[in-house]
């Protein structure tokens, strides 16, 4: 009995702190850095525009919940974004609290456990609805659907008379994934204004025949040329100018943006996920082949490892890592693949009532890497004798093998990365629009440094899910997210004139889906 009084009493006294970071919801202020001029004569009034929405107080409309898919992604990132806010709070008052590292572990412990057990438990209850299902079903129809509105504008009936828009490089450094990201959005204006896109003469193209360039891997965006078009007509995309508010990312088509509203939680990016897709189609179907099979050969690994259940899906993260990051960021990549094994271990409980998993020996836990740091591989190894790294090897640099990292990276479960990074963002919009393996995926990121973005961006709006009294904001107030941090917080700017920014909890927010209007 006395061995059982200290534990109760021990555990009481980390769980009683769990209520400190109730208390803790500080507001720090900021001032907003002043804009960048306008550089593009094509796409005008931004600065204008956005003085003016900024000059009053902004609300969007509340209605109550009665999609089930909106209410799981939110019940689901609310549960994650509870976790980090509690083990945040819990370290940064642990001294204010007389708080023994002992106590503060265990509370971490059982917040992290019990945050894992919710979410595994809700995702379970989706795959036994059958709404999993009938979610990817849905989106596996719409990405058909985007491919083929996709290709019959980008092959209309006669080039001379259709509508273009010309991609034009001017950036001296952006190289292959800078291009790529700029035809995808290019390829997604050209669907909002029933554009044809096609690139400017020479772009895209490799040194020579032994060096060849990304558009000699991939089969043409269309059959006509940046000689086509009414002359006169034809508009001009460059990849350094920003773009018209109103159908600058991550705006959405109006139709399209209906169709995903509920349906996905992060619909632009899969939509330009689905512009990727469209681009990279391989010309020759032997490379095409030949990235399956690693595709295939990744997979099978995993579930071969996990004993072949064929209602659960193996345990395999995707980790890319740049040597800029700083140590706290790369600290978070460990933190956050441990959480993400600890989750399969539960949903494996989950499905199959068995107690052990099958993948807690050494080199069971599958990690696919890619990175430019030449060490990074060797340490995790030592690091971590229970993940098995795979790499495409230190010779794979071709630009084929490029592409396959991507792919490969989007064929995990989880992304774990910065989506700073154009190789992550690439690869978590792919991950997004393979709906035949994938639903909402949109949840499977996690991103050490910045919220999901894109160059040019406009002002992009987050509204309040509840009223929050402290900071004075009330269920359907807008603000803008101005700044990421890692403790479960976002840094945030009011729509009212207000130059102070305030940290907001994650956990309150959620973004506001932009649409172009018809």
């Amino acid at each position: 009995m006395m061995r059982r009084a200290v534990a109760v009493n021990s555990a009481m006294s980390a769980l009683k702190l769990l209520a400190v970071f109730f208390l803790t919801f500080g507001f720090s202020q900021h001032a907003e850095s002043a804009d960048a001029p306008s550089r593009n004569p094509l796409l005008q009034a931004y600065h204008a525009e956005e003085k003016a929405e900024n000059g009053s107080r902004k609300h969007f409309d509340t209605k109550p919940l009665t999609s089930y898919d909106l209410t799981l992604r939110q019940t689901i990132s609310m549960t994650r974004e509870l976790w980090r806010l509690v083990d945040s709070q819990l370290t940064t008052y642990a001294d204010d609290f007389d708080l023994e590292e002992a106590n503060r572990a265990r509370a971490h412990r059982y917040i992290g456990h019990a945050t894992l057990l919710l979410e595994s438990r809700l995702r379970a209850m989706d795959e036994l609805l059958g709404l999993a299902e009938i979610r990817r079903k849905k989106l596996q129809a719409l990405g058909a659907r985007l491919q083929q509105q996709l290709a019959d504008l980008q092959h209309p009936p006669n080039c001379a008379q259709a509508p273009l828009l010309i991609v034009r490089f001017t950036k001296q450094d952006c190289e292959f994934l800078c291009q790529v990201r700029h035809v995808t959005l290019a390829l997604s204006l050209g669907l909002a204004l029933n554009r044809t896109v096609v690139l400017e003469e020479g772009a895209g193209k490799g040194q020579s025949p032994q060096h060849p360039g990304w558009i000699d891997l991939f089969l043409p965006m269309s059959k006509c040329t940046s000689y086509d078009g009414v002359a006169g007509q034809n508009m001009v995309l460059e990849s350094d100018t920003p773009l018209e508010p109103a159908i600058a990312p991550p705006a959405l088509p109006f139709d399209w943006a209906e169709e995903l509203a509920d349906l996905h939680g992060n619909a632009y990016a899969w939509f330009r996920g689905q512009m990727l897709v469209y681009l990279w189609r391989y010309r020759d179907a032997n490379k095409r082949q030949r990235l399956d099979k690693r595709i295939e050969q990744l997979r099978r690994a995993a579930q071969t490892e996990a004993g072949n259940w064929t209602n659960f899906r193996p345990p395999l993260a995707g980790l890319d890592i740049r040597q800029l990051l700083p140590q706290k960021s790369r600290n978070e990549y460990q933190l956050q693949l441990e959480r993400f094994f600890e989750y399969k271990h539960m949903e494996f409980q989950v499905k199959t009532d068995l107690r052990e998993d099958p993948w807690e020996g050494p080199g069971a836990r599958h990690v696919f890497l890619t990175t430019d740091d030449p060490g990074l591989e060797a340490r995790l190894r030592a690091d971590h004798p229970d993940y098995k790294i795979i790499t495409l090897g230190p010779t794979a640099n071709t630009l084929e093998d490029r592409v396959a990292e991507v792919f490969l990276l989007a064929s995990t479960e989880f992304l774990i990365c910065s989506l700073r990074s154009t190789l992550c963002r690439s690869a978590y919009e792919l991950m997004l629009a393979d709906n035949t393996i994938n639903a909402d995926a949109s949840l499977q990121v996690h991103s050490v440094d910045t919220v999901y973005s894109n160059e040019g961006d406009q002002p992009r709006w987050w509204s309040l899910v509840n009223n929050f009294e402290a900071a004075g904001l009330k269920m359907g107030d807008a603000v803008m997210v101005d700044g990421f941090n890692l403790e479960g917080f976002l840094k945030v700017l009011q729509a009212d004139g207000n130059s102070d920014g305030k940290f907001l909890p994650a956990f309150m927010l959620q973004e506001e889906l932009i649409r172009i209007q018809k």
